[in-house]
């Protein structure tokens, strides 16, 4: 259910089963990619629910290796643009813990809950929190336009007309090698095109440059 502290680990505990008996006769593409991004758009969620900038990074890493499997997985059954999703998922959920984004009493604030803003402010400093703040609060989120802009992934065309706007021909996500796979770049490009371009040397080990990016 939305708002559940469980609800990320049982999202993606149901779309790694569907995963794994991959049977596209019975659905079970379909249902993983659904239960999938469900999973990570809570894992969005459970970023923002986190009091401190420490705490929203390592909820947010545990995020975006989620995000890599899924979007390999989608990538290798043709679902380009669930693929991008999952990538956009990921990266917004370190993005924001990274860069110590909207808050969630700003965030009910901006969607008019600033009752439930209000309270979870309260909490904060040390009062007792209600059993269903959680779920309140996720559930006020839920449809609004702050969600639209914090927990949504844009789609391809979004990108695409973007990238126009700004003069750029492509985005380009970088997967490193990892146990699931060889490095990867996944390109959208202007015209909504999405194609991988396999980059097998690209690592993330210990004293690569890649891991002094990601760290610093």
């Amino acid at each position: 259910e939305v708002g559940s502290p469980y609800a990320a680990e049982t999202y993606q505990m149901l779309a790694a089963a569907y995963r794994l008996r991959g049977d596209t006769g019975r659905g079970d593409v379909d249902r993983a990619v659904s239960y999938g991004l469900a999973g990570l758009r809570e894992h969005v969620g459970d970023v923002l629910l986190q009091e401190s900038d420490r705490n929203a990074l390592h909820v947010a890493r545990r995020g975006t290796s989620d995000a890599v499997e899924m979007t390999r997985w989608f990538l290798a059954r043709g679902r380009d643009a669930a693929a991008i999703s999952a990538l956009e998922l990921g990266r917004g959920m370190v993005l924001h813990a990274a860069t110590s984004g909207t808050s969630l009493p700003e965030a009910l604030q901006a969607a008019g809950h600033g009752d439930l803003a209000d309270e979870w402010t309260s909490t904060k400093a040390g009062s007792e929190p209600a059993p269903d703040l959680r779920y309140r609060a996720m559930l006020a989120l839920e449809k609004s336009p702050v969600e639209a802009r914090l927990l949504s992934a844009p789609p391809v065309g979004e990108i695409a007309e973007a990238l126009t706007e700004a003069g750029a021909d492509a985005l380009v996500y970088l997967l490193p090698r990892d146990a699931d796979g060889p490095g990867l770049a996944v390109v959208v490009d202007r015209y909504k095109g999405v194609r991988k371009v396999p980059l097998p040397r690209l690592p993330a080990d210990d004293g690569e440059p890649v891991r002094g990016f990601l760290r610093a």
